[in-house]
């Protein structure tokens, strides 16, 4: 798989004996299929995948290019592992992620024959620029999440229930051949709409209500991420004024984002937007971040990333407002950057003109 090839390549350059891939969204873009538990890749190129007994039989008729391991009720992968490695004579074994727990583990296991490194960046690098391949996938699951977006404008009502809202978009969603939800469907009204991922409760929407709905889709693996902000009737003065600070900013960014462009620079021209009209303390997280096979991945649309935006990035741009006993707005978009222009893969569904 090229995939692999290209992390064998990135091993070499390296100077690295080996790697070892225990994060599921990696296992899932490095094999082609979930359900695999860990790969180990030696500096001789080997490949061993490790399967526990319940998906063995899965991932051996899924992974007929690979060697695979079958982890036994009651046996230890990770010792499994490390004796594996000792094998393939690997000194220098990289991880791509590791819980203290699993680090104080491989360490005994090792026990200082090895010597243990984590670096995330080196999948994530890889997963930054998506195919071809993976962009229909992302397409298609944007294209179910505008549905559900769709069905939270033509829902949202005052007497509702958030919590009924959610089943709406999310029954919406899931006939359409999505695989599942890419999170917890977010429909948060009135003073709740303040908290930046505060999810929905059984309490009834009220006439005035600012509701902020997070919306994402998966389909075949790949996520989408989408926002809009809507107001029960008319809206006052000040929810105007903010919905109209927010999406000026938003077309701001999808304006100057573009390859070539630093991530912070896009965050920081908006930031100042925001910061101009009197709300940037109140504007609490990055401008975006990346989608693909996870809802949050890489690169991120902040101010501590120095990086440069490539084609073939996909990312969110989703500034927000939120004074807490009052209420947020926020407006989100997944986009793919190409190299001339962007595409934005959600688009539209806003329930009054922001201008």
């Amino acid at each position: 798989m090229k995939r692999l090839e290209a992390l064998k390549q990135k091993m070499v350059m390296r100077k690295k004996d080996g790697i070892l891939v225990l994060n599921s969204a990696n296992l899932m873009y490095l094999t082609g299929f979930p359900g695999s538990s860990a790969l180990l890749i030696s500096k001789d190129r080997e490949c061993i995948v490790y399967s526990h007994d319940v998906n063995y039989e899965y991932t051996k008729r899924n992974a007929s290019h690979l060697e695979v391991e079958r982890i036994k009720p009651g046996e230890n992968i990770l010792k499994k592992i490390v004796k594996k490695a000792k094998i393939l004579e690997i000194e220098d074994l990289v991880l791509d992620s590791a819980t203290i727990e699993t680090w104080n583990i491989l360490s005994k296991l090792s026990d200082k024959n090895i010597k243990l490194e984590v670096d995330r960046s080196l999948i994530q690098d890889l997963r930054k620029i998506k195919s071809k391949k993976e962009i229909k996938q992302l397409k298609k699951a944007a294209e179910l999440t505008i549905k559900g977006m769709q069905v939270a404008a033509e829902t949202i009502s005052s007497g509702i229930k958030e919590s009924e809202v959610a089943a709406e978009i999310e029954y919406a969603i899931r006939k359409h051949d999505c695989s599942s939800m890419a999170f917890e469907t977010i429909v948060a009204s009135g003073k709740d709409s303040a908290f930046p991922h505060g999810g929905f409760s059984n309490k009834e929407i009220c006439k005035g209500d600012v509701v902020v709905v997070d919306v994402g889709a998966k389909y075949n693996f790949y996520c989408s991420d989408m926002t809009r902000t809507f107001v029960v009737g008319k809206p006052s003065e000040k929810q105007k004024k903010l919905l109209q600070i927010i999406n000026r900013s938003q077309k701001k960014a999808l304006e100057i984002i573009k390859e070539g462009i630093e991530a912070n620079h896009v965050d920081k021209v908006v930031r100042k937007m925001i910061e101009k009209a009197g709300y940037g303390e109140y504007f609490v997280h990055s401008l975006g971040h990346g989608v693909g096979l996870e809802v949050h991945e890489q690169p991120i649309l902040g101010s501590k990333n120095k990086d440069k935006v490539t084609a073939g990035n996909v990312v969110t741009v989703e500034p927000g407002i939120y004074l807490v006993d009052y209420g947020g707005v926020r407006i989100e978009d997944t986009i793919l950057i190409k190299k001339e222009g962007i595409e934005k893969l959600t688009d539209g569904i806003h329930n009054f003109e922001l201008e």
